[in-house]
């Protein structure tokens, strides 16, 4: 998600990157797990509450599941479980 400029980032999210960051801090606790998990047997487990919302956001925006989970490095299982 750094690897965009702050207009693209504004343009694929609809919020600038402060506001992200601060829904992003007022709901980390419901989003990551104490203890790591791999849904669906899927490499990697644990996915950070930044990519969870950048997901979420996105699909809700109107992106397919697998558009969603590869841009934000996820399997599918994740995105099922995590989106």
């Amino acid at each position: 998600m750094g690897k965009y400029t702050d207009r693209q980032f504004k343009q694929r999210y609809c919020l600038d990157r402060a506001t992200f960051q601060e829904v992003v801090d007022k709901i980390r606790p419901s989003l990551e797990p104490a203890a790591r998990t791999n849904p669906g047997g899927c490499i990697g487990g644990l996915i950070p509450a930044e990519l969870k919302l950048g997901g979420t956001l996105r699909f809700l925006a109107g992106s397919k599941n697998l558009d969603v989970a590869d841009l934000h490095g996820m399997c599918e299982a994740s995105f099922f479980s995590h989106v």
